[in-house]
């Protein structure tokens, strides 16, 4: 099943009679008209193409030299209502159609189709459809163009049979089902993009599906319902600093699983076999639904380098297992170089993964078998083969237990965090533990929200952020990932107030400071601009002064955490598990700044476990 078509499993193309343009396509024979049709070199200005009719191009270009159009408006009514692989494969019914070898060139101008079937551009290279042959070297250029689609079946860019299509600041947004805005079909071809915007809002329409080679830098991808990039078989996707917004709500077809980008094999012949590409390098990767990656019934490589990735999905960064989809193997290999990786991995009973850690990168998480699809069934319970390289520069974080099969590398690298990594069924010797006390980014504290900071963040630098743009800019900092955030938060964040969990609201505290101020000190007239600015002459943020001074003196860090109260708890716990000690709220205050830590940092890292008599949720 293809996962970008209209119907899957639709048979061979079947015929479409009439017309002005013929060629041989999958072994029938295939017809094209236009409305207007191009039969020679030339350059038009400022034309209008229109058509209202079925199975009919608002403008068809055939020359084989070179064709110019400058700021053209196309707009293409009249479709079917089912639409036959022709539309797909051949462009029949677009809005522009380019084939016979020549070269199109648009400038400006806006595409719009409103037809079923009916993508905006369409390059179409002449293989009649036989994926891995060679086109006739029709080439599609287009710029500054402003693309509009908005039923099913219809893509913004489209490229077949060996068809090139070259893109630069192009607009482009498409509604209907399977209509990706960079798409591609049967025959497949290259196509390469530079800047602009590709939207999609349908079912099954990825922001990219690929059948072809298809390369893109510096744009921004969305796509609100389905996955941000489709690759199908023996054929890639190369992303340079791009933004890609993946929030995939709904499965389609055969899948059964949400994902941000899906490598698969539907073998309905529109892929050859072989081995699917992704490759990501800086830029930002947004992932609101399911898993970030997925892998199934095919071969897949995944290359990462320098990606700031922001999931607020299942925390699942990479699943290879078992979908809709049969007659292949689920075989990845992901290549980590100078990249954070925050997320676990699954990797299905007959599946394998080969894992390499590379160039300072880091990996926090751990990898299972244990996968459930989004339907809510049991995929797999055990682990497959995993094979793990680890080199000297670069970290693992565990967050469980962990059992793979081969592991290559320095297991000080290993940063176990109470876990284990079993190879082979043996615990891994020589592995290192943790401080979660945090004195520095190596590894990230419990007591420490990435999430929640940067929430807190963007709300702190107002109305002219945004997500996106928030986290390329951390990006662009060098503060990538949870560990990069929480770096972040101890170079600038602490100083800037910003709360780094749900326990602390710096706002609050600064309330309740000065709350005591006043009561205590009445005659010197306290207020919030004076309360602050007196911890800004003391070179304090209100996270430090809680450590330092608030534990003293029963400031409250939130409306719901009590310092009070959870150090009488504490101190009670003392008394009860060492009676021998001694135990004083003064030497119990001391002990905790002694070991660097404010009640709420004390109460996520230990008290949460230490059965205490407290509830950090009661009230302050």
């Amino acid at each position: 099943m293809k996962k970008d078509s209209l119907f899957p499993g639709q048979g061979s193309p079947f015929d479409v009679m009439g017309g002005d343009s013929s060629g041989t396509g999958q072994g029938q024979q295939v017809t094209w008209t236009g409305a207007t049709t191009i039969t020679t070199a030339g350059t038009f200005a400022n034309g209008t193409y229109t058509s209202t009719t079925d199975a009919e191009c608002a403008l068809l270009v055939t020359a084989s030299g070179s064709v110019t159009l400058t700021n053209p408006t196309v707009t293409k009514s009249g479709g079917p209502t089912n639409a036959s692989d022709n539309y797909s494969f051949y462009g029949i019914n677009s809005g522009i159609t380019a084939k016979d070898g020549g070269t199109l060139e648009i400038k400006g101008g806006t595409i719009t189709t409103t037809a079923v079937g009916a993508n905006a551009v369409f390059s179409y290279g002449g293989n009649g459809g036989t994926n891995g042959a060679a086109g006739d070297g029709t080439t599609v250029y287009i710029s500054d163009t402003v693309i509009r689609t908005y039923a099913d079946g219809s893509g913004g860019i489209m490229t077949t049979g060996g068809g090139a299509m070259v893109a630069s600041n192009v607009t482009a947004e498409t509604d209907g089902q399977s209509s990706a805005a960079i798409r591609t079909d049967r025959g497949g071809g290259t196509v390469t993009v530079d800047g602009g915007s590709y939207i999609s809002n349908g079912l099954g329409s990825p922001a990219i599906y690929s059948t072809a080679d298809i390369t893109v830098a510096n744009a921004t991808l969305t796509s609100n319902l389905s996955e941000g990039v489709c690759i199908e078989g023996q054929n890639s996707v190369t992303l340079n600093n791009c933004t890609l917004t993946a929030n995939n709500t709904q499965t389609n077809g055969n899948a059964q699983f949400l994902d941000a980008v899906i490598l698969y094999q539907s073998m309905s012949g529109d892929s050859s076999e072989g081995t699917a590409t992704f490759s990501m390098t800086g830029g930002t990767l947004v992932n609101k639904s399911g898993h970030i990656f997925h892998v199934t019934n095919t071969n897949a490589i995944i290359n990462l380098d320098g990606v700031a990735i922001n999931d607020s999905g299942d925390g699942v960064f990479l699943s290879v297992c078992d979908d809709g989809w049969s007659g292949a193997n689920n075989i990845a290999t992901l290549n980590l170089s100078g990249q954070n990786l925050d997320g676990n991995i699954l990797v299905g009973d007959d599946s394998s993964l080969t894992l390499n850690i590379t160039d300072s990168s880091t990996f926090t998480g751990n990898i299972s078998g244990e996968i459930v699809n989004a339907k809510g069934s049991t995929v797999s319970t055990e682990i497959g083969t995993v094979n793990v390289t680890l080199d000297d520069t670069s970290t693992w974080y565990l967050d469980a237990d962990t059992y793979i099969t081969s592991f290559n590398g320095s297991a000080a690298n290993v940063i176990t965090n109470g876990h284990t990594l079993y190879v082979d069924d043996v615990a891994l010797d020589g592995t290192s533990t943790s401080d979660d006390s945090g004195g520095d980014a190596d590894v990230v504290p419990a007591w420490f929200d990435a999430d929640l900071y940067m929430e807190n963040k963007l709300e702190q630098l107002g109305d002219d952020w945004n997500e996106q743009s928030m986290i390329q800019a951390f990006n662009d900092a060098g503060y990538s990932g949870k560990k990069g955030y929480y770096q972040h938060f101890l170079d600038w964040g602490n100083k800037e107030n910003v709360s780094p969990n749900k326990y602390f609201d710096s706002d609050f505290y600064f309330q309740d400071k000065l709350d005591q101020l006043q009561k205590e000190a009445s005659d010197q007239g306290w207020t919030m601009e004076s309360t602050r600015q007196a911890f800004e002459d003391a070179n304090l943020s209100a996270w430090d002064h809680y450590r330092l001074y608030g534990i003293n003196e029963a400031i409250d860090p939130c409306d719901t955490f009590s310092t009070s109260k959870y150090l009488e708890a504490k101190l009670d716990a003392l008394h009860r598990d060492d009676p021998s000690g001694n135990w004083t709220m003064d030497s119990m205050i001391a002990a905790f700044q002694q070991a660097v830590l404010n009640p709420v940092q004390h109460y996520v890292l230990y008290g949460v476990n230490e059965n205490l008599d407290f509830d950090p949720d009661a009230g302050a």
